[in-house]
């Protein structure tokens, strides 16, 4: 019976995201269908998107590394979050991935960083209440979970 209820809880957040690939970055990551799409980027690069009522915003994109190497350049864009004054209280970093989350005022956080391919860095950031921390928490655990590179790099 317990195994049934997680079978349906797992297939019934698979069912409430719709997939995304960016071909220009070749990255893809499943969208919680709750958000709505914004904009997308006029140079391909990636998809903004927010909640209804306008209070959680997601932001999807790909860039190529300007720093020496993937940690230089996460690090490098961690360092605005601060600089914009988030309070960050989270941070873990591997070779090929990099996470940070924190909070600015009654706002939480939560930034991913992964390598792709010829020498680019995929991202994402969502921010939302810290009212809705728990419902929010899974999105993000969704969204870590299905954000990666489109294929093995050349």
């Amino acid at each position: 019976m317990i195994v049934c209820l997680c079978l349906l809880s797992t297939a019934a957040l698979a069912a409430d995201s719709k997939p995304y690939f960016n071909s220009r970055f070749n990255y893809q990551i499943d969208l919680p269908s709750e958000l709505k799409t914004v904009s997308e980027a006029d140079n391909g690069d990636g998809i903004t998107l927010e909640s209804a009522d306008g209070k959680a915003k997601l932001a999807v994109w790909g860039a190529y590394i300007m720093q020496d190497n993937f940690k230089q350049e996460s690090d490098s864009r961690h360092t605005y979050y601060v600089h914009d004054g988030w309070k960050l209280s989270y941070e873990k970093h591997s070779a090929t991935w990099a996470s940070f989350s924190g909070s600015l005022k009654d706002r939480i956080l939560y930034v991913r960083h992964i390598v792709l391919c010829d020498d680019a860095i995929g991202m994402f950031s969502i921010e939302y209440p810290k009212a809705e921390q728990k419902h929010y928490g899974e999105i993000v655990d969704g969204l870590v979970k299905s954000f990666k590179s489109g294929g093995k790099c050349q």
